[in-house]
């Protein structure tokens, strides 16, 4: 099962302080400023100025060691401690005094999340404050040989940039251990952005691959830039592939993976968009590339990477959006390039490059 965790929104809404008029002697109406260009004035100052964080009070709050399943989340999502010892401090301000100190896999449920810091409910019922870097978000399992149980636990040791959404560079970490918390293997890689979120992939036909990870996450560096991104446990931990994209005004370059899958009945298989058969929400068809003979790799081997252009089309003279007579935007969609990829049980060979590069 893939676990995530729910994430909410809080917003604001503001409004436009009244601008009705006043009235005034016509000599102090000359020595004031007008009323109602100031309080225009106030609101916009209110509205740029940055929104004050008020972080709660843990001696206040009343907590629950394990986390409320709430049915639209699924159900597992268990956050933990990655460190041999991980503090709990009574506020996130530096040199804030440690109220408790958390093994190394200990789970917490999260109540709160601040820039830096997340508000959690230890196992003895206490809330505190924890770095983010301290915690793993994903607790994914995985069954081994017989009666061998693996887990994954999996989240960020470095945050690129907490404070703008931009391309910096964070640290992932992944720390596979047996049912008695021994740590097995530990495999770092980097993200841009500073989240992502995580997909397993099931019944893939690769050789030797027990499990299948596909990380997506965005960023944005003056245009919005996407990722996918795939790791494989095939004894080791190891990258499989990394392909990008990005999209600005109804213009965007990107890439499809598609990975071979073994469908429920045993019988087939197909090459499916990020390993997960999904429906497109414009044509309306599942997301599978046709399996291309002539290539000489057989299906089970092959991975498919497609390179897309998609532009957007405007009227000419209104400069409006067209759409087609289904109501879905229209747009041009070009392939650039497609490349087939071989994988021989432990490493991920370029076999094919049709178009140019």
């Amino acid at each position: 099962m893939v676990l995530f965790a729910c994430n909410r929104e809080g917003k604001k809404e503001s409004t436009l302080p009244s601008t009705n008029p006043v009235k005034e002697d016509s000599l102090a109406a000359a020595n004031k400023p007008d009323r109602q260009e100031q309080e225009v004035k106030n609101y916009e100052s209110a509205q740029s100025a940055p929104e004050k964080i008020v972080y709660a009070d843990p001696v206040s709050l009343e907590c629950m060691p394990k986390r409320f399943q709430d049915p639209n989340c699924g159900t597992g999502f268990e956050p933990g401690t990655f460190g041999k010892k991980t503090y709990v401090y009574e506020s996130p301000k530096p040199g804030a005094r440690k109220t408790d100190s958390l093994a190394f896999a200990t789970s917490v449920n999260i109540l709160a999340e601040y820039p830096e810091h997340y508000l959690v409910c230890t196992p003895k019922a206490k809330s505190g404050y924890v770095k983010k870097t301290d915690l793993y978000l994903y607790n994914q399992y995985a069954a081994g040989a017989p009666g061998v149980s693996y887990y994954y636990l999996i989240g960020l040791t470095k945050i690129g940039n907490v404070e703008v959404r931009e391309c910096a560079s964070s640290a992932l970490k992944i720390v596979k251990i047996d049912d008695k918390k021994k740590v097995l293997e530990t495999y770092t890689d980097s993200i841009k952005g500073e989240d992502f979120h995580l997909g397993e992939i099931y019944n893939s036909t690769l050789k030797n691959v027990t499990t299948f990870f596909h990380l997506s996450y965005s960023c944005f560096d003056e245009i919005g830039v996407f990722y996918d991104h795939f790791i494989v446990d095939n004894g080791k931990l190891m990258k499989l592939l990394v392909e990008g994209g990005t999209g600005d005004g109804g213009y965007s370059d990107f890439s499809n993976v598609y990975i071979p899958i073994r469908l429920t009945n045993g019988k087939k298989v197909v090459l499916a968009r990020n390993g997960s058969l999904t429906v497109d929400s414009e044509t309306g068809k599942v997301e599978t590339y046709p399996y291309p003979a002539n290539s000489g790799i057989p299906i089970e081997d092959l991975i498919v990477v497609e390179d897309v252009s998609v532009e957007a089309l405007f009227d000419e003279d209104t400069g409006k959006s067209k759409y087609n007579k289904d109501g879905t935007a229209a747009n041009v969609r070009t392939v650039l390039k497609v490349v087939y990829y071989r994988w021989n049980g432990k490493a991920l060979r370029k076999v094919k490059t049709i178009g140019p590069g």
